[in-house]
């Protein structure tokens, strides 16, 4: 299961320690800490099961 990309960011929050989302207020900025950021060029894949790149 892999999802085609022409460039895309993620925030995979499974290992943040804080954020201010369960407030849901609607003109606040958005408080995250301790997440993993990924960044896949156009031609890459991203496995939503594993969490793990693909080429």
């Amino acid at each position: 299961m892999g999802t085609e990309t022409i460039g895309i960011t993620v925030v995979d929050e499974t290992t943040a320690t804080h954020n201010n989302l369960e407030r849901g207020l609607k003109d606040e900025p958005i408080a995250l800490w301790g997440v993993k950021l990924h960044i896949l060029p156009h031609g890459y894949r991203s496995n939503l099961k594993t969490h793990m790149p693909m080429v």
